[in-house]
């Protein structure tokens, strides 16, 4: 800032005071230069410290020219430049105008052009950086991309395993629950009675007395689990079975196999107190009173005072409550049932269906869970709701049924419970503290959970249970015998025992069974394996001797064959290595091969049903590998997905069987599902089932006869 002040200050001074000397060169001999004189800028008084001379160059102080070189005696050798040849000058030189042609620039065209070329250089190699440092940004970014995706594919990995191993502890803890209910509750099993197979659970010695627990619906026997537990650890023999068309007992779709001839095998509660009084030494019923016989009411004219839309009749019209259950699912219609808080008759509005007007409360109630409700759900899934509507569906045959019981008497002690908010609980109190009732019911007491609603036995199990050990208490204490006849109507007594003696109903109902006895026996008898022959003319017939000699020798040979193939490892469900694993699929006809994990809850299904097939297919080979230890073959064989089961044939993979895809995919298959789909992929041989299948039937009508006989023998005796 400070020399451009003084710049401007002497730049109008220099061009006005100073004389501009011009000289010229000639060949002439030199002037001598002038004298340097002092001039004044005031009045030409000379000053000493301004020196002018004439021989000073033609530029001004503003002119950025240097005077051309002086010629020198022996000029100096020069060194190579780029600059060419001859005079030349610095001159101040604005891009993009032309140069004048008396005014040389300070090179020549060359350079220009060079020093293009080495800008243009620097420019493309400052963009070919720039474009380096692009790509390896680029590629650093790639990089952290796939750094991220690998690192976000190992989070879902690790994720979908914590998934998997959190539903095999679910499936562990569930199988325990399972495992721990059958062990602690009751033990079930199959029983024929009357004609169907019935399940049965039943805990505590045989020996002990006899508790039965009748559920009610929609229930099983799980409805009981408390008081099973309960009453076998105060020294009582429970059993509670599913009643006909509940649960896993024997489905029958006709009504008319629910009623009371057909169910007194079934023992249902009050009827069996009607009928066989001398067989029960005490009842306890829960919720649901006696009701007397009304001859002029049908139950299906129930409608004719609660309309239509009284349970009892949507339920008794075939298909329309199946249809209305049909729009939730199973698990909601239970909770719409076990979990209702009505306490008015459940009669539904003018033009809706029962099941649609409960409604499901916010909140599980403590005394149940979620997974109890889906214990339910699952049975109801598996076996319908059908065969439990059946029983309100033969409400009117029963009624016909028990027309020579009308006006009988209850004399079986009893003890009725019931919650003070069940459904229709003021109706229901008012009767059964009512005359008519303890008329009809002489020895019964009433108990009432104030606080209780309908499935009083899983809501209040402890007191309920209780209730029922004291009044067993209280008959174990008490002669019954004595105490019936002293508490009961002899004339009541001889009246019922009359009924069921000579009843006509019931005789009705024992020409019924007999009728299907004989039906049975008449099937068996048609059975070419109970036919009747001459042993004498067997023993002497020669084309049963040659097809007895072809025989023994088919099964001689068929012993060595089997010995043969178990030489080779058939007959067994067994594990192999990785490296034995080859051997073993190229060594026989057909290999069934199991690669499994052992944690996996699936595996060790499929495992259970491979063992139990291997012994009954002994032509076919059955292994299995640990996919853990087997890596080269599960990824040479592209195994993803574990259970795995692989099908050799010859050495060759077939098919596969991938999880329980082709099993229904549910945990739940049996044996001979799984069976039956080896056999139509080939590797299991059809003839084999059916003569195991014959074998079983076989055996069935052997047992069949034997009980026949056994019985035949005690109505002998």
């Amino acid at each position: 800032m400070g020399f451009g002040a003084i710049r401007s200050i002497l730049r109008p001074l220099s061009r006005t005071l100073v004389s501009r000397v011009a000289s010229s060169c000639s060949s002439a001999p030199a002037i001598p230069a002038a004298k340097p004189e002092l001039c004044s800028l005031f009045g030409g008084s000379r000053l000493p410290w301004i020196a002018m001379a004439n021989h000073f160059h033609s530029l001004s102080l503003t002119d950025t020219r240097l005077p051309k070189r002086r010629p020198m005696a022996h000029p100096k050798k020069k060194r190579f430049k780029l600059k060419p040849p001859g005079p030349y000058a610095y001159v101040q030189y604005t891009p993009g105008e032309p140069i004048a042609s008396n005014n040389p620039n300070e090179g020549s065209v060359k350079r220009r052009n060079a020093k293009k070329r080495i800008g243009q250089r620097r420019a493309f190699i400052l963009s070919e950086k720039k474009k380096r440092q692009g790509l390896v940004q680029e590629a650093k970014r790639k990089k952290r991309i796939k750094e991220v995706e690998r690192k976000m594919a190992k989070v879902a990995r690790e994720r979908a395993w914590e998934e998997r191993l959190a539903e095999l502890q679910r499936l562990e803890e569930e199988k325990k629950k399972s495992i721990i209910m059958t062990t602690s509750l009751a033990r079930e099993k199959k029983i024929k009675t009357n004609g169907i197979w019935l399940n049965v659970a039943e805990k505590g010695d045989d020996g002990r007395p006899l508790v039965l627990l009748l559920h009610g619906f929609p229930e099983t026997w799980f409805s009981w689990r408390h008081q099973i537990d309960y009453l076998s650890s105060h020294g009582y023999h429970v059993v509670a079975p599913d009643l006909r068309g509940y649960g896993d007992s024997e489905f029958l779709p006709s009504h008319e196999s629910y009623t009371v001839s057909h169910l007194v095998a079934d023992v249902i509660g009050w009827s069996l107190c009607l009928f066989r009084p001398d067989r029960v030494k005490g009842f306890i019923s829960l919720s649901v009173p006696y009701s007397p016989r009304d001859p002029n009411l049908k139950p299906s004219e129930f409608s004719k005072t609660f309309g239509d839309g009284l349970y009892i009749t949507q339920f008794q019209k075939p298909g329309r409550a199946e249809a209305a259950f049909a729009k939730h699912d199973c698990k909601t219609v239970m909770k719409k049932f076990l979990l209702t808080t009505r306490t008015d008759f459940m009669v539904a509005p003018p033009g809706t269906e029962i099941i649609d007007d409960l409604e499901i409360p916010s909140e599980i109630p403590e005394w149940i869970t979620e997974e109890e409700i889906q214990v339910y759900a699952d049975k109801f899934q598996k076996s319908g709701f059908t065969g439990p509507l059946n029983y309100y569906r033969a409400m009117d045959l029963n009624w016909e049924i028990l027309a020579p019981w009308e006006g009988s008497k209850i004399l079986v002690p009893t003890k009725f419970i019931a919650g003070g908010r069940d459904i229709g609980a003021k109706e229901t109190m008012e009767y059964v503290k009512g005359e008519m009732f303890k008329s009809i019911v002489p020895n019964v007491e009433v108990v009432v959970i104030e606080d209780g609603h309908h499935f009083i036995q899983q809501e209040k199990a402890k007191q309920v249970s209780e209730e029922i050990l004291s009044f067993f208490n209280k008959l174990r204490t008490t002669d019954f015998f004595t105490f019936w006849a002293r508490k009961m109507d002899p004339d009541a007594v001889k009246s019922t025992l009359s009924n069921l003696a000579f009843g006509n109903v019931l005789a009705a109902a024992a020409r019924d069974y007999k009728k299907e006895v004989l039906a049975n026996e008449k099937a068996q008898s048609s059975n070419p394996v109970n036919e009747e022959v001459d042993l004498d003319e067997l023993m002497d017939d020669p084309e049963l001797e040659k097809l007895h000699a072809d025989r023994i020798a088919a099964l001689k040979r068929e012993v060595e064959k089997r010995e043969a193939f178990k030489r080779q490892g058939h007959g067994e469900y067994r594990e192999v290595s990785e490296g034995d694993f080859l051997g073993e699929v190229t060594r026989s006809q057909n290999v069934i091969c199991h690669f499994y994990h052992k944690e996996f809850y699936r595996c060790k299904i499929m495992d259970k049903h491979l063992k139990t097939l291997a012994p009954r297919h002994v032509d076919t080979k059955f292994i299995r590998v640990d996919a853990e230890n087997a890596p080269f073959f599960v990824t040479k064989l592209a195994i993803k997905t574990l259970p795995c089961v692989l099908l050799f044939s010859k050495g060759v993979a077939i098919d596969r069987l991938v999880g329980f895809q082709d099993l229904g995919t549910k945990d739940d298959f049996t044996t001979t599902k799984l069976e039956s789909v080896l056999i139509k992929k080939g590797m299991l041989s059809k003839k084999k089932k059916e003569e195991d299948d014959e074998d079983a039937e076989y055996q069935e009508s052997i047992r069949r006869s034997v009980r026949s006989s056994e019985n035949l023998d005690s109505d002998s005796d």
